[in-house]
């Protein structure tokens, strides 16, 4: 992938100095759009005494190229989210949204910029760092709100508080059954299987822990949740004492893994299968 390319190698400053001056660029080019139009406009007024109507209706094009203006200067900000999801690189991905953060911004990129560091801190272990950021976070839309239930719930079941996973769950139930746009009800649906998936190797059910992670509606393309899936279920089959199939999932997790946190713990884990490779027989992940 071109994008993820692009990031590799890169300093966090690098890359934000990289990101602002695109987006200035793009400001700028809009800015002498409406300049250009404002002189072309003046001029017919002056010279030609072109009526308002008319003006108005030569601006129809000018306002139709600039209408997805705001998606296009966006994009730079979505792209910057290969970092984590592609190249699963958490430890950039936070000092980047950090520097970010760090600059004057509108009330709703600020929380984005937040949640996004909170779930970059999450996927480098940083577990209550994650949650700290996300607490209390002022108007939040249906899709911000989502957003924090994945990450208190997911940091809530790495820090073993299962009572404040138990009430992300519920929180995201009740924010899905009163969800009008069929998008965020299907994101939200995908997060309840996830949930499901979580609490399931939690209590040490694998096999319907790998049904869900096989069938599920969260299943996923991006690196950064296959290779946590691979690690979970390598996890899953140290403790069925498959420990073949758990060496090939974390050596693939060694590989791919980057800076996220179960690269480390996959490193131990196959330390641990080099000592003892028939397994420990364990009955918990």
């Amino acid at each position: 992938m071109r994008a993820a390319m692009k990031f590799q190698n890169k300093s966090p400053e690098e890359i934000v100095r990289r990101y602002r001056r695109n987006v200035r660029l793009k400001r700028g080019l809009v800015i002498l759009v409406l300049l250009a139009y404002m002189a072309f406009a003046i001029w017919e007024i002056w010279w030609n005494d072109m009526g308002f109507f008319a003006l108005l209706l030569r601006a129809l094009p000018v306002f139709l190229v600039l209408s997805p203006v705001s998606f296009w200067i966006a994009w730079d900000f979505i792209v910057l989210n290969v970092i984590l999801n592609v190249n699963c690189d958490p430890v950039t991905y936070v000092q980047v949204m950090h520097l970010l953060g760090q600059a004057r911004n509108s009330r709703r990129s600020a929380i984005t910029i937040q949640i996004n560091e909170a779930v970059g801190n999450m996927w480098t272990g940083r577990f209550s760092e994650a949650l700290a950021l996300v607490k209390s976070l002022p108007g939040l839309n249906a899709g911000d709100q989502l957003s924090v239930l994945y990450i208190r719930f997911n940091c809530c079941m790495k820090l073993k508080d299962i009572g404040g996973a138990l009430q992300a769950r519920q929180e995201t139930e009740a924010l899905i059954s009163t969800a009008k746009q069929s998008s965020l009800h299907k994101r939200g649906e995908q997060l309840l299987d996830m949930m499901a998936s979580s609490f399931a190797l939690e209590q040490g059910d694998y096999a319907s822990f790998r049904h869900m992670e096989e069938t599920g509606k969260h299943k996923s393309t991006m690196n950064i949740q296959q290779v946590t899936t691979a690690f979970h279920l390598a996890k899953a089959d140290m403790a069925q004492g498959d420990t073949q199939s758990a060496k090939a999932r974390l050596e693939y997790v060694v590989k791919m893994g980057g800076t996220l946190y179960v690269t480390e713990d996959a490193k131990s884990l196959l330390a641990e299968l080099k000592e003892n490779p028939h397994g420990s027989g364990q009955d918990q992940p």
